[in-house]
């Protein structure tokens, strides 16, 4: 070989070289020492990125919803020779959970914005393969994520930064995210146009956040028929859930505290399912709940219940017991209840008033009196707090449909329940102190308890409630005591009976949440904008509730105007009970059908401080569930979502026919701002017409209906719609 040869074969091999290079007094040089880096992700799953079936597939989850985290992976270069800096990468991704990055996206290619191409990591030019969309936002192309390179410069140093951009916003960069799994990025350096340095690293992205996890602890047990009783995890857990796995794969263990360490296994390697209990263990036991998610992260806390034997099965009891159950569920005992004794010593002294405290469960026991000379012993439970336990705006709209005669109490202890104000009637006051109540403007009830008892042997009258003779005290001789006092318990707002015995419980049950959509954008101080809260799918509720919260010191809400997405909304549903919070109670008397797109708030915002809307309002849970409700009042959970998002033509909006296919009829609901004419039309396969509904409809969310004897014969039928200057057509199948 040649001297010009050997030098030009050199100098080529100097510069793929990862490392640095030095020539001509300048230094060209990377930090890629760090071979292996791993990401931890806490955030939960959001369903609008990486989530491409069939392409992304997460094995543990059995889901194409792939979880993903932000990440801020860079390459720091030192830089001391003069020309154009330019750096490029090369991303590999798992995107199938089989730890083989199939999957490569780097700098030359020309994709569409939220797009990568699917298993071109071995062709050539990374070309030739199936497209996939990693940001499925419903927002323009514009304003969709792109994969870009922002470097920054510090002297002689550069650190570039993989990120995530947007057409609309080039300049502007977020930490992208990306979905769980090992994965490899392949930087490139360049120096006016020549290539320099080559640095490659893989990287882990991992759910690092444990499980959430609290226990129903300090409650009480009793044997019943035999001297054991066995206790399952279920029993303790009063919440669990993670930010990545589903409640159903979650596993749950026990074990009696201080019996060992770790997430409990028995001799099988399986979670402890249960735990046994004997006489031998009468009075306080400590237990270990534990939780570990599909990454293995484990969780635990502590629990204790105090275990009795009021059945007698290991002693007979030595004096009686004073319980309280509620009207509606009658197997459960009501806790936290105070219990006030009178004891009358002599007739004629005044009596001596004594307070007991009851047992975790809510039943007491009461003292011996055989020793003193007693004439008559009273007990009176008494229970004023956990105002809200039960009590949702379901209840308010149960409450004004037997008002309107729409739907009628089918038990007497509802309309007792349904006084809110105790007054002995039931008016629309009842309402609005229950409303008042749900917003957060009242603590408590101030003409009532939260409670209300009565002797459990009286019947309340069924066609006159509150003329019935049901005392909420029991008195009993000393000498003669029975074994045990039952009192029956109304839980005061609550006419659907969903109170929980002792403290309100956090429901677990996880569905998929009704999305509440909220503009996302970025404030400067002093930036003033108006938001309109809107929903993203056709709903049809007999009411909801929910709570925005701030910080009052990063923005103000100066002004909160109603909008036509609720029917009816007005100021009376709306409170802002403290700073930095805005609560909403909305109910009709029958289900109302609730439009995307059509604005439920307009809230004006004034931005204290530089921030992003995103991270500065919250939807708050705790004491007012955000949730809506059905007809039935089945429940079902809000959750908000910021997105950028445009206001659906208000003027008029036509939906598509519910349901779809059908069985028998079908409706379709109109939104119109002002009162016009509606026509809709349809045809069979033949072109036959054969339906057809025209006339006006008032402003406002109202449904066309078509009959089951319209469409009698299975088939495809096509569908028309026109109202004003808009027409909507498509098809409807009937089974």
């Amino acid at each position: 070989m040649s001297k010009p040869v050997t030098m030009l074969f050199a100098a080529i091999t100097m510069l793929l070289l990862p490392g640095r290079l030095v020539a001509q007094g300048c230094i060209i040089g990377v930090d890629c020492t760090q071979n292996h880096r791993n990401i931890c992700d806490v955030s939960g799953n959001d369903a609008v990125f990486w989530n491409t079936p069939p392409f992304s597939w997460s094995p543990a989850l059995q889901s194409a919803d792939l979880p993903e985290g932000a990440a801020d992976l860079d390459l720091v270069i030192q830089d001391t020779c003069p020309g154009v800096l330019q750096v490029k990468f090369t991303l590999f991704l798992d995107l199938d959970g089989d730890n083989l990055a199939e999957s490569a996206l780097n700098s030359q290619q020309q994709l569409p914005p939220g797009k990568m191409l699917y298993g071109n990591a071995f062709t050539p030019g990374y070309a030739g393969t199936d497209t996939l969309e990693f940001d499925g936002r419903l927002v323009a192309d514009t304003l969709k994520f792109r994969f870009a390179v922002e470097t920054q410069y510090t002297g002689s140093q550069a650190t570039a930064y993989l990120r995530w951009t947007t057409g609309s916003n080039p300049g502007v960069y977020v930490s992208p995210r990306f979905p769980e799994g090992k994965h490899r990025l392949l930087w490139a350096v360049e120096k006016n146009g020549l290539p320099q340095a080559f640095c490659e690293y893989t990287f882990r992205v991992k759910d690092c956040m444990a499980p959430q996890l609290e226990c129903i602890t300090n409650w009480t047990a009793s044997f019943l028929t035999n001297d054991t009783l066995f206790f399952s995890a279920t029993d303790f857990i009063q919440s669990s859930y993670d930010n990545i796995t589903p409640n159903s794969l979650l596993q749950h263990s026990l074990r009696y505290a201080g019996a060992g360490a770790g997430f409990p296994l028995n001799s099988l390697g399986q979670p402890v399912g249960q735990l046994a209990y004997t006489c031998a263990n009468l009075g306080p036991n400590f237990v270990e709940l534990w939780v570990r998610d599909l990454a293995g992260n484990t969780n635990m806390c502590p629990a204790y219940f105090n275990l009795f034997d009021f059945s007698g099965v290991c002693t007979p009891p030595p004096d009686p017991v004073v319980c309280a159950t509620g009207v509606f569920v009658n197997s459960d005992t009501i806790r936290g209840i105070n219990y006030d004794l009178n004891i009358l010593m002599e007739t004629g002294l005044p009596p001596v008033q004594l307070s007991v405290t009851p047992l975790p469960n809510g039943c007491v026991q009461l003292p011996d009196f055989s020793p003193y000379s007693i004439e008559e012993v009273a007990v009176t439970p008494y229970k004023n707090d956990d105002a809200l336990n039960g009590v949702s705006t379901f209840d308010v709209v149960l409450i004004n449909r037997h008002i309107l005669g729409i739907q009628l109490f089918d038990q007497p202890w509802k309309f007792l329940a349904a006084d809110a104000n105790n007054s002995g009637t039931l008016t629309t006051f009842d309402i609005i102190e229950l409303r008042k109540l749900i917003l957060g403007i009242y603590d408590s009830l101030p003409n009532s308890t939260s409670w209300k008892f009565f002797m459990a042997d009286c019947a309340l009258d069924s066609l006159f409630p509150f003329q019935s003779v049901c005392p909420g005290a029991i008195a009993f001789v000393p000498e003669t005591p029975p074994a045990q006092f039952l009192f029956s318990g109304i839980k005061t707002g609550d006419v659907n009976g969903n109170a929980a015995p002792g403290p309100a419980l956090v429901n677990s049950d996880v569905r998929t949440a009704t999305v509440l959509l909220l503009p996302d954008q970025f404030l400067a101080a002093g930036d003033r904008v108006e938001l309109p809260l809107m929903l993203a799918e056709t709903s049809y509720w007999a009411g909801c509730q929910w709570a925005l919260t701030w910080d009052p010191g990063q923005l103000d809400v100066e002004a909160v105007r109603p909008g036509t997405g609720l029917p009816d909304l007005d100021a009376s549903m709306l409170a802002q009970p403290q700073a930095g919070m805005l609560a909403l109670s909305w109910s009709a008397a029958t289900a109302r059908w609730v439009i995307p797109g059509t604005p439920v708030l307009t809230l004006a915002i004034r931005a204290r401080k530089a921030l992003r809307l995103s991270e500065a309002i919250r939807l708050k849970t705790g004491r007012i569930q955000p949730e809506a409700y059905t007809s039935c009042g089945d429940p079902l959970p809000l959750a908000l979502r910021f997105a950028a998002i445009e206001p659906a033509n208000t003027g008029v909006v036509i939906l598509p026919p519910q349901p779809n296919p059908t069985s028998s009829a079908a409706v379709f609901p109109v939104y119109q701002e002002n009162a016009g004419r509606v026509t809709l039309h349809i045809q069979d396969a033949a072109g036959r017409l054969v339906f057809e509904n025209a006339g006006p409809l008032e402003a406002g969310t109202q449904v066309l209906s078509v009959p089951g004897a319209a469409i009698l014969q299975p088939g495809v039928y096509a569908w028309r719609v026109c109202a004003g200057q808009t027409t909507k057509s498509g098809r409807l199948i009937r089974l």
